[in-house]
């Protein structure tokens, strides 16, 4: 009868139902499904429980088949509408995560906690720079090194950008950098920007956001598990763990693979904004930040400095004027070579 529903769906269908269908969402039903078998036991001792559970399997079994059908495509698409709302909540836990929505002082003490503790690195760093310029330092606290600058990554350069979680600082960093080197507002520029990439770019950075996503949405279901302790205490402690576990590895790791990743993308991309609006191109990188500023500007509110002007059509980059070039040569390579096997054999 299974299959039969199977063969019923069309293909693709069947591929995205599948793909809903075996999710975190079936664990979170399986684990309360556990945990009622488990508390029916303790209640009613095991040999009733079974008894019970016995029952409820017999009467499905005593169900006519199309009921059964239906039992089963019942049970699925509450699966499918659970994980479906459960996708629906992840962008709001996320901003909650980040420090959004948060009670007013609750946010100032959880940034000023930060910001305190990103003096304190920042403080260790100039220490250990300083030691690094009269000498080599030990592997230790040349390791010690490397993680501070990494640490001093992850958080704003401005103490009104830090945000009260290390999820919030990661992402509000990535979104800091190219304002900060290129003079670029992230929130203004990046629609435009993501219209210019690539289908490979586009696909990277696309990944990137979903694995972030997806790691928010796993969070999201162990903390709904929470909901089954009433009928099984074991469960609030594994949840919260498996929420913790999933907070610091998957979801801060994913969070700076995106962050740098859409700085990597202002940092090899972003003349192609300066040409499809035929803006002038930054003269020298120290100009480059004022320049920046002044196309945010332009594009956030229409204002442009005063005697600017629209640039010519730019020719193509010389990287594909060569590649034209290269593919041109080897069309003509290819076109004498053909005259050449006619001439060698003549049609009688």
């Amino acid at each position: 009868m299974l299959m039969k529903f199977w063969e019923g769906l069309g293909s693709g269908l069947a591929d995205k139902f599948l793909a809903r269908l075996f999710t975190p969402a079936l664990l979170f039903w399986a684990t309360g499904a556990v945990a009622w078998l488990i508390s029916s036991h303790v209640l009613v001792g095991a040999r009733q429980g079974m008894t019970l559970l016995g029952q409820a399997a017999g009467a499905v079994e005593s169900l006519s088949g199309t009921l059964q059908l239906a039992t089963l495509i019942g049970a699925a698409f509450l699966l499918v509408a659970s994980a479906l709302a459960a996708e629906q909540a992840t962008l709001p836990l996320l901003r909650v995560l980040e420090g959004y929505y948060w009670p007013p002082r609750l946010a100032r003490r959880a940034r000023d906690r930060h910001r305190r503790r990103r003096e304190r690195m920042r403080e260790r760093w100039k220490a250990l720079v300083g030691q690094a310029s009269h000498g080599e330092l030990a592997p230790e606290l040349a390791m010690e090194l490397a993680d501070l600058e990494d640490g001093l990554r992850r958080v704003p350069e401005s103490a009104q950008l830090v945000m009260p979680t290390r999820l919030g600082n990661i992402l509000r960093a990535g979104e800091e950098r190219p304002s900060v080197k290129y003079g670029l507002d992230v929130a203004v520029t990046w629609p435009m920007l993501w219209l210019l990439l690539d289908k490979d770019t586009r696909e990277e950075v696309a990944n990137a956001r979903s694995a972030l996503n997806g790691s928010v949405t796993l969070l999201l279901w162990a903390l709904l598990s929470l909901v089954w302790t009433p009928l099984a205490l074991w469960v609030a402690p594994i949840a919260v763990a498996v929420a913790l576990a999933v907070y610091y590895v998957p979801v801060l790791s994913s969070a700076q693979v995106y962050g740098d990743l859409m700085g990597s993308v202002f940092d090899l991309r972003r003349t192609s904004l300066y040409d499809a609006l035929r803006w002038p191109l930054p003269a020298t990188p120290v100009g480059e930040q004022k320049d920046g500023r002044a196309l945010t500007m332009y594009l956030w509110r229409g204002i442009a400095p005063a005697g600017a002007r629209f640039c010519a059509e730019r020719p193509p980059p010389p990287v594909v004027i060569e590649a034209a070039r290269s593919a041109a040569a080897r069309g003509a390579d290819d076109q004498v070579g053909g005259q050449d096997h006619l001439t060698s054999h003549p049609v009688a």
